[in-house]
């Protein structure tokens, strides 16, 4: 699954999968190929901008440059400027095996207590990155996706004329639950328009990247978790919201939820049991 999401050419590509499913190194590796299918500049150099997005800044630095970092150390490409809370910029130029020469400016950015506009107005480049997608506002796909087709990076004076400038959005995240943005835009959206990627569940016989887990890393991180969240963390599967105190600890959706409809059995009356106060409800039942 991670290895057709990195050959995927849909301009937003989205790939779901357990912790320890490589989502995250295979994500960097496509915006890396991504990087090196960019058109020749006047100069003769690929150039391209990246927007990498986090949900705070806390995170962006301990897991998401953490990840970018240890495929492209600071000792090899020294080119980085940030701190802990604010933006960061790193720049990486190499060349390829033909002998081109690469430059890539990533840039590193949290959503935090700013709004999207705040982030993403005036910005210009070719691709971005919704790291955790699912802990993100849904308005940041537009927004980066607006930035990225407009195709104005490099600067139209650096690029041979009539050359496209190609465009990419990629999302990662972990199985949300039924009422995240990604389930209508990503899991369930166009697959003329999203290309999104499922990986196996962490204990399925088909589980990816497990040659570089420990062994029983999945059991162990399974080991305590109630039903519903090992169903949604473990084994990807999109879950059901569960805001607030759930009043039965013990409900299990498996047992508890109809695969089928149910329909009424004629001849016994229905009872309908009314809650009418702040979030109104009603329970039917029939008593066989």
């Amino acid at each position: 699954v991670a290895v057709a999401f990195l050959k995927d050419k849909r301009k937003v590509c989205a790939i779901m999968g357990p912790p320890g499913s490589g989502k995250t190194t295979v994500t960097i590796f496509k915006l890396i190929a991504f990087a090196v299918s960019m058109p020749k500049n006047r100069d003769g150099v690929r150039r391209c901008k990246v927007m990498v997005i986090r949900d705070t800044y806390r995170q962006l630095y301990k897991t998401t440059i953490a990840s970018w970092l240890s495929w492209f150390p600071l000792k090899h490409y020294p080119h980085f400027t940030g701190g802990s809370d604010r933006p960061a910029e790193h720049r990486i130029a190499f060349e390829l095996p033909n002998g081109d020469k690469l430059d890539i400016i990533m840039e590193f950015a949290a959503i935090g207590e700013n709004s999207v506009e705040t982030i993403t107005r005036g910005w210009e480049g070719n691709a971005a990155w919704l790291n955790e997608a699912n802990y993100l506002p849904p308005d940041v796909l537009d927004a980066l996706r607006s930035r990225v087709l407009a195709g104005r990076y490099p600067p139209a004076k650096d690029r041979l004329p009539g050359v496209p400038v190609p465009a990419l959005v990629v999302c990662d995240f972990n199985a949300p639950d039924e009422e995240s943005w990604v389930v209508e835009r990503l899991v369930e959206g166009d697959p003329k328009d999203v290309g999104f990627h499922r990986q196996p569940g962490a204990r399925s016989p088909e589980a990816e990247n497990t040659q570089n887990l420990n062994a029983g890393y999945n059991e162990e991180l399974a080991r305590g978790m109630p039903k519903w969240k090992v169903k949604r963390d473990i084994d990807n599967m999109v879950g059901i919201s569960r805001d607030g105190m759930p009043v039965y600890e013990d409900w299990d959706d498996d047992v508890h939820l109809s695969k089928v409809p149910l329909d009424p059995v004629p001849g016994i009356p229905l009872d309908l049991g009314f809650d009418q106060g702040l979030h109104p409800a009603c329970v039917i039942t029939q008593t066989m």
